[in-house]
């Protein structure tokens, strides 16, 4: 194939409307926090949003390491079935890291918090391993979404997630609830996921049977995924 071919290849109809349908709900996501932010930031204060980056930040670096980071790989195998194998694999994996996680930071999590100076965040540090389950499986549905070209489904799902974290925030600001900020993030990530998860089961995704042999598998063949990346 030539060069101008390739070109006209890559700018297709269907590549620029693939394109423009993932832009447009990015946008459309990250200019809802925006829209709100002048009424939410005059209900919390700088502490307050100091202490949802802490447990943003944290969640977020363990998110991304909590499913082996399988997720990588979800858009490889020639085969569907293999794919959503690998989903599975890292929702199991990130649910199996997040106990872990609870079960080990739960004794010592005030000797934790004062070894870093973070005594202010309180109880709220224990949505962390919510979220990073969250986090984790938002990554792996997304690709299965994305691997299948439903890049509507992926793309309304973002805009979800904008407004319904923006919405609960200011909610629950209103309402003068206590770590309203994180709690209405929390809800919004959750609300994220499960739109990804309803939107994949429309989509086929539960269309198949889950085996344990199947999942060493695939764990198998990318464990090069969790190694190097």
């Amino acid at each position: 194939m030539k060069a101008t071919d390739r070109i006209k290849h890559l700018f297709s109809k269907e590549f620029v409307k693939d394109f423009s349908i993932l832009l447009s709900g990015t946008v459309l996501a990250s200019l809802l926090p925006l829209i709100f932010s002048p009424l939410i930031s005059r209900l919390f204060t700088p502490e307050q949003f100091g202490v949802l980056g802490i447990v943003t930040a944290v969640a977020g670096i363990l998110g991304n390491i909590a499913g082996g980071r399988y997720e990588l790989a979800i858009m490889l195998p020639k085969r569907e079935n293999d794919s959503k194998h690998l989903v599975w694999l890292v929702v199991l994996l990130s649910l199996a890291f997040s106990a872990i996680f609870f079960t080990i930071g739960f004794p010592f999590y005030d000797d934790i918090l004062n070894y870093f100076n973070l005594d202010h965040i309180g109880n709220i540090g224990f949505v962390i391993p919510l979220l990073v389950v969250f986090i984790a499986l938002q990554k792996a549905f997304t690709y299965w979404l994305n691997r299948n070209r439903f890049y509507q489904s992926s793309a309304t799902g973002k805009v979800i997630q904008g407004l319904s974290v923006s919405l609960f925030t200011l909610v629950l600001g209103l309402l003068s609830v206590d770590n309203g900020l994180i709690v209405g993030y929390t809800i919004g990530w959750g609300l994220f996921v499960a739109s990804l998860t309803f939107f994949s089961m429309r989509k086929g995704f539960g269309d198949f049977k889950l085996y344990k042999n199947e999942l060493f598998k695939v764990a198998k063949d990318y464990s090069s995924f969790p190694r190097w990346n």
